[in-house]
Order: structure tokens, then C-alpha cells, then sequence
């Protein structure tokens, strides 16, 4: 699986980030940074994305990281059915449909795939008029999708398409297609920037081979699975494609004895990988797993999920960044399909199983999508006595699942469900649902955390006394932002997107920003300002001291009692440190002189000079001064060498204006 995308929700593969607080003053501490406070997450209502007066089916849906969600369906037109999008940025409503296949024979089972970027590959089959061609079409980030690219070969039946990005927006595409006795899964690469070329065999001829899923992770590594017939049985199989690479040779991934099918697979960012399907154990169904770590082409062998006694059907699997992974299926408690969900930590094995829905009621195509910090949702349909309902559940990471939600309105049925997440943890859910006449895709969201603090913008200095100018557009995913509130590190606060404040005192100071959105949710984050002191004015530099007319009676002189006599003028009564700076041959590296070293030896020489240890300090009125110095500071003499004497006169707390003198000791 790409750690950059967001796939179709049947393929259950999704990376994300979000952050929590409790509230705006907990991070003003901070430096630097934004979270998100999930104060008050909820579902909000659904809405209609399909027209209606025809039926619409199949609905998928991808997020990206930044919130952008497209989602594809079947529409029939009267005659045939077409695949359409609707595409929804974060703050925003779902736009109107567009038609991605052409009109004249029938399209169906869009798949949708988004990068990092918030590019989009669609793909489906649709009929020639003799058979299925699989299809994609492109969208560039902020763009209209484009026409129809065919992959599969004309001439016998292709479908099931599926694909997937990496993190730099190539593409893989599978599909499974006859060659005119068998069904093989075939294969399809798209660069990024490029289109998808030469059509790659990935099962043995010889049998029939269905279901093909793919997972590319986010260096370009990627895994593709599926169910191959070995004349008495299905068997699911794998094969891996190393970034830049082709799939390599296929390996089984369950025991043979048994037909096992419906395989789905994901992969982490380090390539690790899990495939879980169903598999009858000449009783009933059980839901197994397999896991391969990085790049090693080993399988693990196949562990059980669900428990033996009952069937256990419709598996999927999905990955959070830290390398967990959560499957979920449904299984009969022997009255009804209850949702079940187990866990694997990173480089461990999957725990016992969860009850995820309640006890009593019939469910059907759980889907399962992570953020990135292992929160996860699970929604699925149950039926409620009278018509199938979608619900939701959510786990927070480390913990378990939550009681269930309503997301669809009774009445009617929905159903086939799927699910995207963004880094923030907001989902998107899309399902279809009957409305009496026909079927309608509809959609509804989960606002989970507060703004995303776009444009924060504090300067890094000022000048006491001086407005400074802050900054920020608050964009929340789902509902409309509140309030936004600052706070200016001494005591100041104001409100609104774009304060300014002007500070009293010099210093550094931590600005914090929170912003909320009318459910509740806020996101805080800080920054940090170097205040100055003011410029002085005309009169108030006239007043700072000043050293002025420092000579030395002798500027070469050996140390010792007669050293060379030193005078100067202060301009008003001021404390005077006298420094003392020794002359080094150094190196020249941009604009500085720097200590030579072996690997600057071919710089051009100059001089830079080191402070020497000690200081003279005397405090006179205004007027002239002159005292000896013998080449001796602190109780040292100094060595012989180039030297600079700097005098720093001080006044009513204020650093004036200094001066200083070259000497050389000659001893």
C-alpha cells in the first residue's frame, strides 16, 4: 500500500495523520507545531451524490492526505451505465457528477485511486460490444479527469479492475481477463506523469485465475494477489514487484486441500505486507491471514482469524504508518453476521478477535481505513429488522471499538459501504441507498479534528513598540470554522485571523493561535517572536556614551613596567571595559575568517583575531583619561604577537558607542 494515498475503499488501504489536544493554552509552550483537538467529533447527515430518477451502484471512494475526496459510481442513463465522479475538497460540498466512460455500452466496478498529491486514477470495465475492456482514466490535481485510456486488450473479456499509487504518483492497475480458455490476472504500470504501457501476465495459464487486488507502498514496492483454481481447488496467490521493477514469480499463499478465496492485501511503508481471504475448512468458512516482511519474498504461513464452528466471510485489511495492520470480516454467531476486527502490531501476529457490531442483527461488507496514528473505522451494513442501515465504529489506537453509529437514514436499504480517511482522521463514507423509486450514491462525512491552520504566519522579529502582524486561514474539512484566538506570550490576547499587536518590552515570546469549528473541534499551535529593543531616538543617542580619541603612546612595545601609556575621551561620566583581542591566521570560507583546517588549507589566508581572557574596567566623568598598560592582563603576559584593544563605555545601563586601538608586543 502507498503511505501517500488513499485507495478505493474495497481495497482498504489508506495512510493518515492526526493530532489531538484538549485545548488552545496546553501547546503555546511549543516552539512550533499544530494538533488538532478532537473535542466534539461527530457524523454529519448524509447527502445525495448521484442524480435521481436511475439507478446508481458500485460506489467507491479515496481521500487524500490533505482531505480531498473523489468518489465514483454506476449510473444508469436509460440505456446503459456509465461511471461517474463527484469530487469534494476539504470546506467544501461534493461538486457536480462528471461521466468518465463513454455512453453507447455499459460500464461498471469503478475502482478509484488518489496520490499524495492529489492526483486521481480511475479505472472500470466496459463492455465493447462484444466484450469488457478495462479502462482508466486521469486527473490531475485540481483538474477535470480526462478521456478513456484502454489497458486491457481487446478481443476477450477483461474486469474486476483495482489500483494503486505509490508515493510519487505511479500507478500499478491489475485485472483479470480470458485469453480465450482461462481467466488470467494480467498487470498494467503507469510512471508518474505517464500512461500506463505494456500489459504484464501475472498468473499461469492453465486455470482459472479471479479477484486480483494490488498494494503498492509509498517507494514503489507492490504486491498483487488473487484466487487461481489448481483443478480441484482455489488456492490464493501472490507475486511481488520491487520499486522500478516487474512482478516476479508467483508464490501460494494458502494450503492447498480447500478452496480459499476473496483475497485482499496491504502494504506498510517498509513493504511489509498481509493478505487475508476466506477459506473452507470442510465445515465452514475461516478467515485467514498471511504476512510477508520487507522486500524478503517470504510468506509467513497462513494463520486463522475468525473462529472455527461457524462461517466467517468478507475479510479486508488495512495498515497505519507505524506498521500496524487490522483486519475485519463477518462471521455467523448462529443467528446472525456479527462484524469482527483483530489487530496485529508491527512485526507481531493478530490478536483475538473483537465483536465490532452488536449481537442480533445481520451485516454485510465490512470495510475497515486507519489514520496515521492507528485510530481506525470500520462501517458496514446491518440490517435493523426492516432494511439494511450503514454504520460506523470507530477504534482509537491502542484501544478497541466503540458502539456502533447510524450514517444511513432507514426506511430503505444501504448497502456496499466504503470508506476514506485524511491525515486529520476525518472520513468520508459513501454508500448506496434505495429511495423508494431507484438507487442513489450518497455520502457523509466524519469531522473528527478542529482546522487545519493554513497560512500561519507569525514573524520571527520585532520591534518593541512596533505593530506586528499575525496571521492564519483556518480550513476545516468538514464544518464551517468558529472562532480563532490568539494569545501574544505577555498577557495580550485578540481575536480574529488577522490581530495585530504591538509589545511593550523586549524579549522572546511564544504566540499561540487556536481555531475551532462550529462543532467544537479546535486546533492550537504556536510560534515564537524575538522582540527588539526600540531604535533610539536623536536625543537618547546624543546621551549614550561614547568613546572617542583612543590612542597608545606606543603601538609595538615589550611587556613590562614601562608598556605604552593609553588615553582616550568619554563624552559623558560611563563605566569603560577595556578588552583585548589577539591577531590568528586564518582561512577564508564565504564571508568569514575561520580557523584553518585540513580541508580549508587551499582557502585564501586572512586574519581573524580571539578574545583574550581578563579586562580592564574603569569608571570616569566626562572628559579625558589616559592610564599605563604594561602587556599584562589578568596576571598574564601577553605573548608576542598582533593585537586590538576595544573600549566599551556604559551609561545608565546602556552600551554606547566603543572604540578600539592595534598594538604589538615585540618581546
Amino acid at each position: 500500500m502507498s503511505t501517500h494515498s488513499l485507495l478505493s475503499a474495497t481495497q482498504k488501504r489508506t495512510r493518515l495523520r492526526r493530532g489531538s489536544a484538549a485545548g488552545v493554552m496546553a501547546l503555546l509552550a511549543l516552539a512550533c507545531g499544530a494538533s488538532g483537538a478532537s473535542a466534539a467529533p461527530a457524523w454529519l447527515a448524509p447527502v445525495d451524490l448521484s442524480a435521481a430518477g436511475q439507478n446508481a451502484d458500485g460506489a467507491g471512494v479515496a481521500v487524500d492526505r490533505q482531505g480531498n475526496a473523489i468518489a465514483v459510481w454506476t449510473r444508469s442513463n436509460g440505456a446503459d451505465s456509465i461511471v461517474q465522479a463527484a469530487v469534494r475538497a476539504p470546506g467544501g460540498g461534493f461538486g457536480p457528477a462528471q461521466d468518465l466512460s463513454v455512453a453507447g455500452n455499459s460500464a461498471s466496478v469503478p475502482q478509484i485511486a488518489l496520490d499524495a498529491h492529489g492526483n486521481a486514477i480511475a479505472v472500470w470495465q466496459r463492455s465493447n460490444g462484444a466484450n469488457s475492456i478495462v479502462q482508466a482514466a486521469f486527473r490531475p490535481a485540481g483538474g477535470s479527469f480526462g478521456a478513456a485510456q484502454n489497458l486491457s486488450a481487446a478481443g476477450q473479456h477483461a474486469s474486476d479492475p483495482q489500483v494503486a499509487f505509490d508515493g510519487e504518483g505511479a500507478a500499478v492497475a491489475v485485472w483479470q481477463r480470458s485469453n480465450g480458455t482461462h481467466s488470467i490476472v494480467q498487470s498494467s504500470f503507469r510512471p508518474a506523469g505517464g500512461s500506463f504501457g505494456a500489459v504484464q501476465d501475472l498468473s499461469a495459464a492453465g486455470q482459472n485465475a479471479y479477484e486480483p487486488q494490488v498494494a503498492v507502498d509509498s517507494h514503489g514496492n507492490a504486491v498483487a494477489v488473487w484466487e487461481r483454481y489448481n483443478g480441484a481447488h482455489y488456492i490464493v496467490q501472490a507475486s511481488f514487484r520491487p520499486a522500478g521493477g516487474s512482478f516476479g514469480a508467483v508464490q501460494d499463499l494458502s494450503a492447498v486441500g480447500q478452496s480459499a478465496q476473496h483475497p485482499q492485501v496491504a502494504l506498510d511503508g517498509q513493504a511489509n505486507a498481509v493478505a487475508v481471504w476466506e477459506r473452507y475448512n470442510g465445515f465452514n468458512h475461516i478467515v485467514q491471514a498471511a504476512t510477508r516482511p520487507g522486500t524478503s519474498g517470504v510468506w509467513q504461513s497462513p494463520k486463522d482469524l475468525s473462529a472455527a464452528g461457524q462461517d466467517a466471510f468478507d475479510p479486508q485489511v488495512s495498515f497505519d504508518r507505524q506498521g500496524n495492520a487490522l483486519a475485519v470480516w463477518r462471521r455467523n454467531d448462529g443467528v446472525s453476521y456479527i462484524v469482527q476486527a483483530a489487530m496485529r502490531s508491527a512485526g507481531g501476529s493478530f490478536g483475538a478477535a473483537q465483536d465490532v457490531s452488536a449481537a442480533g442483527h445481520t451485516t454485510e461488507r465490512p470495510q475497515v481505513a486507519f489514520d496515521e496514528h492507528g485510530d481506525a473505522i470500520a462501517v458496514w451494513s446491518g440490517a435493523n429488522g426492516a432494511n439494511y442501515i450503514v454504520q460506523a465504529a470507530r477504534r482509537p489506537a491502542g484501544g478497541t471499538f466503540g458502539a456502533a453509529q447510524d450514517l444511513s437514514v432507514g426506511g430503505q436499504n444501504a448497502l456496499s459501504a466504503q470508506v476514506g480517511l485524511d491525515d486529520e482522521g476525518n472520513a468520508t463514507v459513501v454508500w448506496r441507498r434505495s429511495n423508494g423509486a431507484n438507487d442513489i450514491v450518497q455520502g457523509a462525512g466524519y469531522d473528527a479534528a478542529g482546522p487545519r491552520l493554513q497560512g500561519l504566519s507569525v514573524p520571527a522579529t520585532g520591534t518593541v513598540g512596533a505593530p506586528v502582524s499575525v496571521s492564519v486561514s483556518p480550513l476545516d474539512a468538514w464544518s464551517a470554522p468558529g472562532a480563532t484566538s490568539w494569545s501574544f506570550g505577555d498577557g495580550a490576547t485578540a481575536a480574529g485571523t488577522t490581530p495585530t499587536h504591538a509589545f511593550a518590552t523586549p524579549g522572546t515570546f511564544t504566540v499561540g493561535v487556536s481555531s475551532s469549528d462550529v462543532l467544537g473541534n479546535a486546533t492550537t499551535a504556536s510560534r515564537t517572536i524575538t522582540i527588539a529593543p526600540a531604535a533610539p531616538s536623536a536625543a537618547q543617542r546624543a546621551s549614550l556614551a561614547a568613546v572617542s580619541r583612543l590612542r597608545l603612546s606606543r603601538s609595538a612595545f615589550r611587556v613590562g613596567r614601562a608598556g605604552t601609556r593609553v588615553s582616550y575621551t568619554l563624552n559623558v561620566a560611563a563605566k569603560v571595559r577595556f578588552t583585548i583581542k589577539r591577531a590568528a591566521i586564518g582561512r577564508r570560507v564565504g564571508r568569514s575568517c575561520v580557523k584553518p583546517t585540513k580541508g580549508n588549507t587551499a582557502r585564501k589566508a586572512c586574519t581573524r583575531y580571539r578574545a583574550v581572557p581578563g579586562s580592564i574596567t574603569r569608571t570616569r566623568k566626562a572628559g579625558g583619561d589616559r592610564f599605563t598598560f604594561t602587556g599584562k592582563l589578568a596576571g598574564h603576559s601577553l605573548a608576542r604577537g598582533h593585537y586590538e584593544l576595544i573600549a566599551t563605555p556604559t551609561a545608565n545601563r546602556k552600551t554606547g558607542k566603543s572604540a578600539k586601538a592595534g598594538f604589538q608586543i615585540t618581546r
